[in-house]
């Protein structure tokens, strides 16, 4: 605020021209004064009508008249009062006839306005609950620095007695501005109404100052604490409501139906425009659903995410600016060393300038780093929660055509990179920019010297460009062999058990290794073809230098290269090193991101269920009338798949019990389907009336506890609950249990057996009080008088169920006089429907099946069968699994998320980065203790997500059947929110390192600088140079030093958890170096048992104790008992499964414990429980050595009754099977489990329920075609269904773990003892 007579008021002192020093002292001392005279009012001006409408949107309360607020106001009232007085004297001096200068009169009538709208905004942030302001902290900065800088000069000018008022007002006036710039580091008390509500453990940086909130400092506590103690759950803040999944994927998932809907409506305009153009053509192919795979989807994400990626890019925009001022800054102090005459003032001045620029520089880029990083983990969390609402709502065609593991992959491998590509995008364009800055800071100091740097440079471009090309196609094809390889190690983990009893670990390791080895080849050259672009850049950036220098060298009139020039050229240089290494590191992460996009999309535009296949209302039916109907219903397992039910007319009236029957593959279970609506409707109507319960063939638990299973997201009734466990046979399993209700029954039912499995899924459904239930052969997994006991207390007319509609679809024929109704289904189609007795009398489809399951020596014995299915010893107790409830492997979604994350070697991206992230050792053992701990605890809760989509995936039609999706949706949310909250406090973790180090990096500039100010008399300006560049440079190399020492640390959690993998107890050797069995071994089969007893875990009682017994060569055994009984357990241990805990057992006199697992699996044959099949041919299923012809194959699958279906298919046995088998029936994939057991031709057979899941009628081809194959091998047949062993030589019957009889079937029969009462359960005497 000038006075008369200052030398600003003089008529030269702006003369640029004028050549005396004292102009140049004049120039600075009246700019310093124009600019704190205008530069603050200009900022809060510009600012404030903006921040103003930004705290009226985004009030959050109001906050009490504090302290701090009372201090503030009466601070600005002061400097109001000021401001004013310093308008009034130059008005009296001008009356009193004292010409005064304009600028004595505006400056202060523009700080008085300004200081008023501060002190109004003062106001606002009170009612509006700002507890701390940075546009006004700002603005006190502002008036804090120039003002400092002229009244520094002022008062070391002399002048005081001239103007002694001016004096003590600028005094008085800078000092009531420090001193609120002081308060507005304050932060003020939290708002007495909160307008949000208030959170169990808030963040503290709504509540820190804003020098706190710059700095990262409000994190610093979270930090102390894990440095000093192990971080828990609880130690973590609560998310924002704008950060949680629920808000987060609604605005996504809106805008994604938006986008889509206007694409399709785009494409119909243009078909129908010209509905024959191939234009249009091309269009419909590529839009399936009438929207882009990657527009719609990219416009979403853009409506819901730009305000807060243009904010980000804002903050990097002005510190870029702050960037370029280094170089400007650098210049003027080189040319004030090189000047002994300028006073030491300014090189203090410009040395402060300096820190202030990389200081504002370090935060403005840091601040774009935070919200960016926050940005990407919003994004990461609601492209989450997108696909899962797409797996909720994927069609049976579309599930066929994805695997788990691709769900999996998607998430952990593309989702994330598409999240971290929004770090990058910016550097698509802005090293441009740098580029460009660069070279016109190089024109200015070398003149057309420069424009060798740009042949130099954009003689290289092309090379780079080629490079990206050919990087993107190797980065496609590692995406598409590292889905191959997350599907087949998906199978792996769900048929351990079946790989170890064949002994196939060797192929499928070769496979995964092949797949694995495809991949990494992909990787090597897109990595190679990375590392090749980033030399280039590298080295263009020397040759720059080398030839910019040489050729200025050569030409320049002068040749001089004098300090000034050599060491701003090379700060200028250093910033053109690093916008080169960034470009093609940006490239290569948005090339990636592409095609993880694409990916995306692609998933996301996979067929839905139609919710019209199906109408369901629900409201009850009444009792009698017809709540169930199909009207002439065709039904296809997709659009384009041909149909799999033809005509179907079906009407279910309330209260009936339904019974569904029919061969294998004649579309029983695809009828249930249709009733849900899970199948496309190609004609007519199907319509439900009241709830729906559904039971799967194949039974799908969750991984929590038994009543959470049970109850399913209702109400908990226990004595409901409890009647409804006694009704499914779940009592003393239940009772048996460690944890009782609350034990956890694993991932997939790992702790459960097959028939427990069931029997919980059975109960589920019960539990539910549904008005309809679709029960699709629930009783399969389940001995005969468990059977018995479920279909009599549940489903049967006085069980449970009564008065509800049932429909049943079942093989245990027996049951079929006491339904209602009988639908026979064949080929995709109704043959037959009416009362047993009616459909007796017609003698037609149906009594062609009970025909057929008559079985010699049986009579009538196959229609009392109870159960059809896959059963699991133990499926009344724990009987064979109990240590999994005291251990448990490691979750298969989690090795399958762990197994696709980034590890160094997969990651091109890891240590390549080039942005500042730290300066010095200070705070690295702090950081490192807390950031560890959060990317473990991070890396875990994000399993958790992966599992949770895995398992959900597996379950979509029970949950779709029970109309459960918002429960789900909800747990789903929850596990990403946990995640999330491990997420933000990392990000901010490595935000607070890189902060904190760049400020004392920015510190040491200062420190150089400030020592050559105090010794410019003994220093050139050539070694000044050089210091200052060097504190530039080492700065930045100790960044980067101590940047890539954390990422290591924290990298090494993903180390640890490979080693928790790698460490869990393993299994005998494969093979020995000396053998005891000789080839050909076992060359007649006798098997002994001695003294045999095995348990599941060394703390746990003996499953199997004291059995003895022999079976001699080509004797055919039978194995029976009651759940639990130990049946399985004895297959187990001959395979050795689980190792003897005593006695042992021998094969043709060789103890099998001095043989080699694969020696000893590989020369006996079992036909598991559960049907598996492998991604790949049917060929490979069947014989996967290749050891034999394709002849030999097609006998074997006409033993099995199979030849005529594997000739229909598209290939035949070069047919692809999708993973889980999905596109085949249980049924047939059981026949083609035992033709791969036909082929093996081993001298000891295992049938384990081999015939558990087809008809009865097939069952008894295919125990003819075992007895044509294996007539001279010695036979274990373990069986629920009596009647299949009744033809064996002997049968033992297990009780408890022990053999409680042996004899032949006829003998035991005559003891009327434990197999006479089974006999008499199971109907056959």
């Amino acid at each position: 605020m000038s006075a008369l007579g200052e030398p600003c008021a003089g008529p030269g002192t702006w003369n640029q021209t004028e050549p005396e020093p004292a102009a140049f002292h004049q120039l600075s001392l009246c700019f310093l004064k124009a600019a704190g005279a205008w530069v603050p009012p200009l900022y809060l001006w510009v600012l404030g009508p903006f921040y103003l409408l930004y705290i009226h949107r985004h009030g959050r309360g109001y906050l009490r008249m504090s302290p701090l607020f009372k201090a503030k106001m009466v601070l600005g009232f002061a400097l109001i009062l000021l401001c004013i007085f310093n308008v009034v004297v130059p008005l009296w001096r001008i009356q009193q006839g004292k010409p005064q200068a304009p600028n004595v009169l505006i400056h202060p009538t523009v700080w008085l306005t300004t200081m008023s709208l501060a002190m109004f905004l003062v106001h606002v942030e009170r009612k509006k609950g700002i507890q701390a302001s940075g546009v006004l902290f700002g603005y006190w900065l502002l008036c804090c620095l120039f003002p400092a800088a002229s009244t520094v000069q002022q008062a070391l000018s002399g002048d005081f007695q001239s103007d002694p008022l001016c004096h003590l007002s600028t005094y008085l006036c800078l000092s009531l501005v420090v001193a609120e710039f002081v308060l507005s580091c304050l932060v003020d008390q939290p708002p007495f109404f909160r307008k949000d509500p208030q959170l169990a453990n808030p963040c503290p940086e709504a509540g820190a100052s804003f020098p706190s909130k710059a700095a990262f400092w409000w994190a610093s506590r979270l930090l102390w604490r894990g440095y000093r103690k192990s971080l828990r759950p609880e130690d973590l803040w609560s998310l924002e409501p704008e950060n949680t999944s629920e808000a987060l994927v609604s605005q996504l998932e809106r805008e994604w139906t938006r986008t889509r809907s206007e694409a399709r409506r785009g494409t119909s305009v243009l078909t129908r425009r010209d509905h024959k153009s191939p234009v249009a053509g091309e269009l419909e192919t590529l839009l399936p659903q009438g929207g882009h795979p990657r527009g719609p989807l990219l416009k979403a994400i853009w409506r819901v995410f730009c305000c807060s990626f243009l904010l980000g890019t804002l903050s990097l925009v002005i510190a870029d600016a702050f960037r370029f001022a280094v170089p400007k800054l650098l210049s003027l102090f080189l040319e004030f060393m090189g000047d002994p005459q300028l006073p030491a003032w300014q090189g203090s001045l410009l040395a402060g300038l300096l820190l202030l620029s990389a200081g504002l520089q370090t935060l403005f880029e840091q601040q774009h780093m935070f919200r960016l990083k926050v940005l990407q983990m919003r994004l990461r969390a609601a492209l989450t929660g997108l696909v899962y609402r797409k797996v909720l709502v994927l069609s049976p065609g579309a599930r066929k055509s994805t695997a788990v593991g691709d769900v999996v992959n998607l998430l952990s491998v593309d989702v994330q990179r598409l999240s971290d590509s929004v770090l990058y995008l910016n550097g698509l364009w802005l090293p441009l920019f740098w580029i460009c800055v660069c070279f016109t800071y190089l024109w200015q100091l070398l003149g057309p010297s420069a424009l060798t740097a740009i042949i130099v440079f954009l003689g290289l471009l092309p090379l780079n460009f080629f490079i990206s090309k050919k990087k993107s196609h190797h980065q496609e094809e590692q995406m598409r062999q590292k889905d191959s390889r997350a599907r087949l190690t998906g199978s792996i983990l769900r048929t351990m058990s079946t790989i170890k009893s064949h002994g196939w670990e060797e192929a499928f390791l070769e496979r995964v290794l092949r797949i694995r080895g495809q991949e990494l080849g992909a990787l090597r050259t897109s990595t190679l073809l990375f590392s090749a672009s980033l030399v280039s850049f590298q080295v263009s950036t020397f040759l720059v230098a080398l030839v910019v220098f040489a050729v200025h060298t050569l030409v320049a009139e002068e040749n001089a290269m004098d300090a000034e020039k050599a060491f701003v050229t090379l700060t200028v240089l250093s910033i053109l090193n690093k916008a080169q290494a960034f470009l093609p590191f940006c490239i290569h992460c948005v090339v990636q991101a592409r095609v993880s996009f694409d990916r995306l999309a692609t998933f996301l535009y996979l067929e839905e269920v139609d919710p019209g296949s199906a109408a369901r209302s629900p409201s009850r039916c009444p009792p009698g009338k017809s709540c169930t109907t199909i009207q002439d219903g065709t039904f296809a397992w997709s659009q384009d798949s041909p149909p799999c039910l033809h005509r179907i007319n079906l009407t279910v009236p309330q209260g009936c019990l339904l019974a569904v029957v029919g061969p294998v593959g004649a579309g029983k279970s695809s009828l249930l389907s249709a009733l849900l609506g899970e199948l496309s409707k190609l004609e007519g109507s199907v319509s439900i009336q009241g709830p729906v319960a559904y039971v799967p063939q194949e039974a799908w638990v969750q991984n929590t506890s038994v009543v959470e299973n049970v109850c399913f997201r209702q109400k908990l009734d226990l004595p409901w609950l409890e009647r409804v466990l006694e009704a499914c046979a779940l009592g003393p399993d239940v009772d048996s249990f460690p944890a009782g209700l609350h034990t956890q029954v694993g991932e997939q039912g790992m702790n459960l057996s097959g028939g427990q499995k069931q029997r919980l899924s059975l109960a589920r459904a019960v539990y539910r009080k549904a008005s309809t239930y679709l029960l699709d052969d629930p009783l399969a997994a389940l001995d005969a008088h468990v059977g018995q006991h479920v279909f009599t207390r549940v489903i049967g007319p006085h069980g449970l169920l009564q008065g509800t509609t049932r429909i049943l679809v079942t093989h245990a024929l027996h049951v079929l006089p006491l339904v209602d109704q009988i639908v026979v289904l064949a080929d995709g189609g109704i043959t037959e429907m009416g009362s047993y007795e009616e459909l007796l009398h017609r003698k037609g489809a149906l009594v062609a099946l009970l025909e057929g399951a008559k079985q010699p020596g049986g009579g009538e014995g196959g229609e009392a069968e109870t159960a059809s299915g896959t059963s699991d010893a133990g499926g009344g107790r724990p009987e064979h699994r109990p240590e999994r409830f005291i251990k448990s492997p490691p979750r298969r979604g989690n090795v399958l998320s762990e197994a696709q994350k980034k590890a160094p070697l997969d990651d091109a991206e890891w240590g390549g980065q080039p942005i500042q992230e730290g300066s010095v050792r200070y705070g690295r053992s702090l950081y490192v203790a807390t950031s560890c701990q959060l990317r473990r605890m991070e890396s875990a809760s994000y399993s958790s997500v992966c599992s949770h989509v895995a398992e959900t995936f597996q379950g979509s039609a029970v949950v779709r059947a029970f109309q459960a999706q918002r429960h789900f949706v909800a747990q789903s949310d929850a596990l990403m929110d946990a995640n999330q909250r491990v997420s933000f406090p990392r990000l901010v973790a490595d935000r607070w390192l890189a902060t904190n180090l760049e400020l004392l990096g920015n510190g040491l500039v200062f420190v150089a600088a400030m020592c050559a100010v105090l010794s410019k008399a003994h220093l050139r300006a050539g070694l000044v140079g050089f210091s200052v560049s060097a504190a530039l440079q080492v700065t930045q190399t100790l960044q980067w030093v101590v940047r890539s020492w954390t990422d290591l640390e924290n990298s090494m959690v993903s180390v640890e958890r490979v080693q928790d993998y790698a460490q869990t107890p393993k299994e005998a050797p494969w093979t020995l170096p000396t053998c005891a069995a000789r080839p050909p071994w076992p060359h007649e089969g006798q098997i002994e048992f001695r003294n045999f007893g095995l348990r599941h875990w060394p703390k746990l009682p003996l499953a199997v104790q004291g059995v003895s017994f022999q079976v001699h060569a080509g004797e055919k055994v039978g194995i029976v008992g009651r759940t639990g009984a130990g049946k399985s357990s004895l297959a187990g241990g001959l395979l050795r499964l689980q190792e003897a805990a005593e006695g042992g057992i021998w094969i043709d006199g060789v103890p099998i414990d001095q043989v080699g697992l694969h020696t000893l699996r590989s020369r006996v044959t079992i036909i598991p429980q559960d049907p598996v099949l492998v991604p790949g041919s049917l060929r490979m299923n069947l014989d996967l050595w290749h050891e034999h012809g394709d002849d030999v194959l097609w006998a074997a699958l006409e033993s099995v009754q199979l030849r005529a279906f594997v000739a229909s298919l598209p290939g035949q046995l070069q047919y692809e099977c999708v993973e889980h088998g999905d596109d085949l029936s249980v049924g047939q994939k059981q026949l083609l489990c035992l033709a791969r057991a036909l082929l093996r031709k081993t001298q000891i057979l295992i049938l384990d329920e081999a015939t558990a899941s087809v008809d009865l009628g097939t069952e008894v081809q295919m125990q003819a075609a075992l007895g044509d194959w294996f007539a001279q091998c010695t036979v274990l047949l373990i069986a629920h269904r009596l009647s299949s062993v009744m033809d064996c030589a002997r049968v033992l019957v297990m009780d408890n773990g022990q053999v409680a009889e042996s004899g032949s079937p006829a003998e035991l029969l005559s003891q009327k003892g434990l197999f006479y009462r089974l006999a008499q359960e199971s109907g056959l005497i």
